[in-house]
């Protein structure tokens, strides 16, 4: 909420606080997770920088909370800044964005059924991201034909909530 205030007020200057913000978290989560990683079960062992990166999600710890919005946070300045050069992306990303909490459900099953077939066919990392890839080219035109509903529909509809 106070983002979009902000935006609506001066988009660049929201934007450079984004930026701020983020590479204050990102800073702060090493400091958090060698200290101990404050609210995590999970204490931190410094074998190498997986273990080190390796955290438990709920209950939510600060570390946690610090890396993901400050890697969040960091990225959305980015596609801001570079949003004119992702015009091939763009129409999906928004899509996708425009129908996030469809996108969440429909995935549920789509991915589920297309991991059933993992069950018989015996894959590996390139038959995963091939299904990955596939899920999400089925996923699209479904997600746009909702997009197209939820338009069409009142302003006030429950349906522009999904």
């Amino acid at each position: 909420m106070v983002f979009g205030k902000e935006l609506l007020k001066d988009s660049g200057k929201a934007y450079r606080k984004l930026l701020v913000a983020g590479l204050i978290c990102l800073i702060l989560f090493p400091i958090v997770r060698w200290t101990g990683g404050f609210g995590n079960f999970q204490t931190p062992h410094f074998g190498d920088w997986i273990e080190f990166l390796n955290m438990v999600k709920y209950p939510h710890s600060l570390g946690f909370t610090l890396i993901t919005l400050g890697g969040n946070f960091v990225l959305l300045f980015l596609f801001e800044k570079i949003h004119c050069k992702l015009e091939i992306w763009k129409t999906p990303l928004l899509i996708f964005g425009k129908t996030a909490l469809y996108f969440y459900f429909a995935h549920w099953f789509l991915f589920s059924a297309i991991g059933l077939l993992f069950f018989f066919i015996k894959g590996n990392l390139l038959w995963l991201n091939a299904g990955w890839a596939a899920g999400l080219l089925i996923l699209y035109p479904i997600c746009k034909q909702y997009l197209e509903f939820k338009q069409r529909t009142s302003p006030d509809s429950t349906w522009r909530l999904i």
